[in-house]
């Protein structure tokens, strides 16, 4: 889901979850597309989870698999881009 505001707090989480069920919630995503579509200008979003929808618990955060995985699928793309070029 798409939020304006980080769910860390547990009755929060349950009402939003409620009219929305997620396990992953973003929210840079849609400003990023609308900004972009505002200027005219073509636009792709990687994202990569590093936590569920749950009460605020850093220690359940895994930022350097989340970034990893980015890395993965950059490295992918930029080699099928590459290999369509010619």
């Amino acid at each position: 889901m798409t939020v304006n505001k980080v769910h860390g707090f547990q009755p929060s989480i349950d009402a939003v979850l409620k009219q929305y069920p997620s396990d992953v919630e973003s929210m840079e995503g849609a400003a990023f597309f609308l900004a972009c579509l505002m200027a005219g200008q073509p636009f792709l979003e990687i994202r990569s989870i590093s936590n569920l929808v749950e009460a605020r618990n850093r220690e359940a955060w895994d930022l350097p698999k989340a970034i990893q995985q980015l890395n993965n699928v950059l490295i992918e793309m930029v080699g099928t881009m590459a290999g369509s070029a010619g």
